[in-house]
């Protein structure tokens, strides 16, 4: 017996993301990413605590691009070593520092929707994100 159920969305919320991508420190600033480039994003709570101890200063902002030279990718690996930090963000600089490059951040916007099921016998949630271009 096939059962079939539909999906409600019930909330919807833009959500944002910082993604960080390899980049050559005498390359230009793309407009865009090159996707084969990326190496990981963060999310609002990981930028607070990364900015907390001190691995960015308050000028690179969540909300905006910006870009880490090799030579801060170097100083930030220091003290995320010196700290024994081995979170998403330290995983991202050890990725450019292995490669001697820079990274340059994107602030991308997510548009996330929570669903549930009709069915009451076997209702549960879900979440479905769409990327924003």
């Amino acid at each position: 017996m096939l059962l079939s159920f539909s999906a409600i969305p019930y909330k919807k919320e833009w959500i944002k993301m910082l993604d960080f991508y390899i980049i050559d420190d005498q390359a230009a600033t793309p407009k865009f990413p090159d996707k084969k480039n990326y190496i990981g994003g963060i999310d609002f709570n990981n930028y607070q605590d990364i900015i907390k101890k001190k691995y960015l200063d308050l000028r690179y902002d969540y909300y905006s691009d910006f870009r880490l030279s090799f030579i801060q990718i170097k100083e930030i690996k220091e003290k995320c070593d010196k700290d024994n930090y081995k979170y998403k963000f330290s995983k991202i600089i050890a990725k450019a520092f292995i490669q001697k490059k820079g990274i340059i951040a994107f602030c991308d916007k997510f548009l996330l929707e929570l669903h549930s099921t009709a069915d009451p016998r076997n209702g549960f949630v879900f979440a479905v994100a769409y990327k924003h271009d």
